[in-house]
């Protein structure tokens, strides 16, 4: 995975409003009780999920799909609108910004959220 650390240049971040449906069901994608556990307890980790209710997390949770990725894959470059939240169930993650790596990540922690909150 590729991050961009531009927060020095970023003036200000903003979204498009989006129109919820009251109507909206969340599409439920089968797991084990043991992943779900996984990930509800891999969600009080990030800061975004802290106001949701119990039920708003298995909600979530409840429509979150696995993806696969094998070693040395990208999965994001620097640049390209992110569009996934990702919790690592296995392995790690590096996060790097003009071919440096800047961090990592392993199994329970998350990234992608700001592609979430502000389509980037």
């Amino acid at each position: 995975m590729t991050m961009s650390d531009d927060r020095a240049t970023r003036g200000a971040i903003f979204a498009e409003s989006v129109l919820v449906s009251t109507n909206y069901v969340a599409p439920v994608v089968p797991k084990s009780n043991e992943v779900t556990s996984f990930l509800i307890n891999s969600l009080a980790n990030n800061f975004l999920f802290d106001q949701l209710t119990a039920s708003e997390k298995n909600e979530f949770v409840g429509s979150m799909k696995r993806k696969t990725v094998a070693a040395g894959v990208t999965i994001i470059r620097q640049g390209d609108i992110g569009d996934y939240f990702y919790v690592i169930e296995e392995g790690n993650v590096e996060f790097s910004a003009d071919g440096e790596t800047m961090s990592s990540a392993g199994r329970g922690e998350s990234f992608g959220e700001l592609a979430m909150i502000y389509d980037c």
